[in-house]
C-alpha cells in the first residue's frame, strides 16, 4: 500500500482524475484509506481499490476525505507540502469547485472521527495534531472561494 512508500501525491491526484473523469456527478471511492490506494512498482502505477463503499458523489466528496486521513498522519509542514502538491496536480486536471470542499470538509470530519472511535482506531502521533492540519485546509479552501 502507498503507506509503505513515500507516495507520489500527483501522481495519486491524476489517479482520482481518472476516477472522476466522468460526470459532475461521478463514481467516488468514499473509503479512501490510503490502504486503499496500491502502488506497482515494477510498473510505477497507483491504482485504487476497495469499491464496496461508492457513491456517485461531486469529485470533491473524495477529495476531502483523502486530504483528511494525510490530515491525521503527517506533521503540519509535510502535510502542507503534500496537499498542496495534490490540489496542484489536481487542478490542473480538473477544476475543483472549492465551496464544495468548504461544503464537505465539516460532515467529513465528523465521519472520519466517528468512524476512528468506532473501529477504535488509534490516532497518529504527529507534531501538529490533526487539527492544525483541517485548519490549513480550511483558510486554502478560504482563499480559494
Amino acid at each position: 500500500t502507498i503507506l509503505q512508500i513515500e507516495p507520489d501525491f500527483g501522481k495519486i491526484a491524476q489517479l482520482f482524475y481518472k476516477l472522476h473523469s466522468f460526470k459532475k456527478q461521478t463514481i467516488c471511492l468514499c473509503d479512501v484509506n490510503p490502504k486503499n490506494i496500491l502502488f506497482d512498482t515494477p510498473s510505477r502505477r497507483y491504482y485504487l481499490i476497495d469499491f464496496s463503499d461508492w457513491q456517485f458523489q461531486p469529485k470533491e466528496y473524495d477529495l476531502v476525505r483523502f486530504l483528511l486521513f494525510w490530515a491525521s498522519i503527517f506533521p503540519y509542514d509535510k502535510f502542507q507540502e503534500k496537499a498542496t502538491m495534490f490540489f496542484d496536480s489536481y487542478n490542473q486536471l480538473f477544476a475543483i469547485d472549492y465551496s464544495l470542499i468548504q461544503k464537505f470538509l465539516h460532515p467529513a470530519i465528523v465521519e472520519f472521527d466517528t468512524r476512528r472511535k468506532k473501529y477504535n482506531r488509534k490516532k497518529a502521533i504527529i507534531t501538529a495534531g490533526p487539527d492544525k492540519n483541517r485548519q490549513w485546509i480550511s483558510e486554502i479552501i478560504t482563499k480559494q472561494i
